[in-house]
């Protein structure tokens, strides 16, 4: 009989454990905080995308 009481004793404080971290869990925000978010100045602009010159297409063309 104790080692049930034991038992019970400890698997509910398990219990209210696992409903305290459930809980915080919740409390965490989803968005990143402002201080962890790049600014803009860190962030690196993209490269301009160049366009293939054409004249491979026409060389092939004049090949045919």
């Amino acid at each position: 009989m104790e080692k049930n009481l034991k038992i019970l004793l400890q698997s509910e404080e398990e219990l209210e454990e696992m409903e305290e971290f459930e809980e915080e869990i919740e409390e965490v925000p989803e968005e990143m905080p402002e201080e962890e978010m790049p600014l803009e100045e860190e962030m690196e602009e993209p490269e301009e995308f160049e366009e293939p010159e054409e004249d491979w297409f026409e060389e092939e063309e004049e090949e045919i």
